[in-house]
């Protein structure tokens, strides 16, 4: 549910739109947080624990993972913003991770213009635009490589890695037997570790 704090925040975005400074300045006070679309802020609303816990957990996988290579990998949370110039928008992911040194938006190191890897638990309100508007949104980032989706109600990951400019790859695994290759990090997650003590949660 969002925030009730953001009510009035909420209330000002129906009533005009934002420009993109006016929406940053207002980012950095709102009480929760909100994306931006071509002028329009819309609340991003407060996540399940579970959603928050198999995020948690997979950024402290991908980190883990990630320590050893010899080329510099950043993984943040959904703290950081994308931003996308296609779309005139500022979106929050659930990770992101970024090769080499992050290259900020006007300097601004709470929002990266480019994201390597970008993973999204999925929720029963915002699957379908995690799925459609915002995976539009970010193919249109140059250094875009891989998409991870994750579902919560049960282990199941899907993957979309860019093999060439117009050629995406479809990859689903599911089952806490099985493991998620990913291809952009040369990388693999085992589900278990993803899904730890989920099934214990929804008990």
């Amino acid at each position: 549910m969002v925030d009730q704090s953001a009510k009035p925040m909420e209330t000002i975005t129906k009533e005009r739109l934002y420009d993109v400074q006016e929406y940053l300045e207002a980012e950095e006070k709102a009480i929760s947080k909100n994306e931006f679309h071509n002028g329009t802020l819309i609340p991003v609303s407060g996540a399940s624990f579970i959603h928050n816990i198999i995020a948690s957990k997979l950024i402290h996988l991908l980190i883990a993972a990630l320590s050893s290579k010899e080329s510099k990998y950043f993984v943040s949370n959904s703290d950081t913003k994308i931003h996308i110039p296609a779309l005139n928008s500022f979106v929050y992911p659930d990770a992101v991770v970024v090769s080499g040194p992050p290259a900020f938006y006007q300097q601004r190191t709470d929002t990266i213009t480019n994201p390597l890897l970008i993973v999204e638990v999925l929720s029963p309100g915002t699957e379908g635009y995690d799925r459609d508007l915002k995976f539009e949104g970010y193919l249109s980032i140059p250094s875009f490589q891989q998409y991870v989706l994750v579902r919560q109600e049960r282990p199941y990951i899907s993957t979309f890695y860019r093999k060439d400019e117009e050629l995406w790859r479809r990859t689903n695994v599911q089952g806490n037997d099985q493991q998620i290759h990913l291809t952009s990090l040369d990388v693999t997650l085992a589900l278990s570790d993803i899904y730890e003590g989920i099934d214990t949660l929804r008990s």
